[in-house]
């Protein structure tokens, strides 16, 4: 049977907006008690391209803990505050450096002393669409 009682629904679609703006279409099936199915009619969402996107690089890869170059581009239109975050393996914070992402390509070159081995390098930030994360190697 039917319900005559409002429902109220939510989705969140992980698949985020890529470079360039895309419309998705999205329904409801519903199943009823005795297993009747219907669905509503479709609705079209257009999604604006993710501008404020950020991708990460290190090079070389492997590096040394002083050669250690981070490049970064930058989707948005004005400089936007991030942090720069380097974790070990298990996890475990071992430095943190902020930094100031401006449009296009960015290089930061972190101070740090690492030992050999393989680390974890993110570039966070509230205003992007993504945190961006690469695997980094210190070698000897």
């Amino acid at each position: 049977g039917t319900s005559r009682q409002a429902t109220a629904y939510r989705f969140t679609d992980t698949v985020p907006a890529g470079e360039s703006a895309v419309t998705c279409y999205y329904r409801l099936r519903q199943v009823d008690a005795a297993g009747e199915a219907s669905f509503s009619p479709v609705q079209a969402v257009t999604l604006a391209p993710a501008t404020h996107s950020v991708r990460v690089t290190v090079a070389p890869n492997p590096t040394t803990s002083s050669g250690l170059r981070v490049q970064a581009q930058y989707g948005g239109s004005s400089s936007l505050p991030a942090a720069l975050t380097v974790h070990g393996l298990l996890g475990q914070t071992l430095f943190t450096q902020a930094v100031t992402l401006q449009p296009g390509g960015n290089v930061f070159t972190p101070s740090l002393a690492l030992a050999p081995g393989v680390y974890w390098l993110s570039l966070t930030s509230a205003g992007v669409a993504n945190s961006a994360s690469t695997r980094i190697l210190i070698a000897e």
